[in-house]
């Protein structure tokens, strides 16, 4: 698997990061592109699990913050667009808002 698909693969669920970090893990040249894009996805997937944690308790107290999770679900789908479109692109660019905090974060992506 070349090293732009990797980094493709990487924003393809989790399944899809799963493959491309054990790809990634298993390839002699590896490629510093496709580890950031290892990386940020792998922010991204944090980011949404604890928003949607966080989204079900605040639901389950107070059912209004169904339409403001529903727009941070948006939100989190164009963020993830960015990513693959940057991953498509090859471009060593972090996701908006969220990529800058994990860059640099996982060492043991790249090692």
């Amino acid at each position: 698997m070349s090293n732009k698909a990797i980094g493709i693969v990487a924003y393809i669920t989790i399944i899809g990061w799963i493959i491309a970090f054990i790809v990634h893990k298993g390839k002699d040249d590896k490629s510093e592109m496709a580890g950031y894009h290892i990386e940020q996805s792998l922010g991204l997937i944090i980011v949404a699990v604890a928003l949607a944690v966080i989204g079900n308790i605040l639901i389950a107290m107070v059912g209004a913050f169904a339409l403001l999770m529903t727009l941070v679900n948006l939100g989190l789908i164009v963020l993830w667009v960015i990513g693959l479109i940057n991953a498509i692109n090859e471009k060593r660019q972090p996701i908006p808002l969220i990529g800058p905090i994990f860059e640099g974060k996982f060492g043991f992506i790249n090692s």
